[in-house]
């Protein structure tokens, strides 16, 4: 597999991240703010888990 290939598919998943989250915040009004960190920590997460998993495959 080409790199370009791999860093357009981490890419990919980044934009499809931002774009879930965006329309996911703005179906929800959160009048409870725990809630919202919650929903928060979780996406972070995810984040950090495709950063990763994107970082393994390309120094392999």
């Amino acid at each position: 597999m080409n790199i370009k290939t791999l860093n357009f598919n981490i890419l990919i998943y980044y934009v499809f991240g931002t774009v879930y989250m965006v329309l996911f915040f703005k179906s929800c009004d959160f009048k409870n703010f725990s809630q919202m960190s919650q929903m928060m920590q979780i996406f972070t997460f995810d984040y950090l888990l495709i950063h990763i998993i994107g970082i393994k495959i390309l120094n392999h």
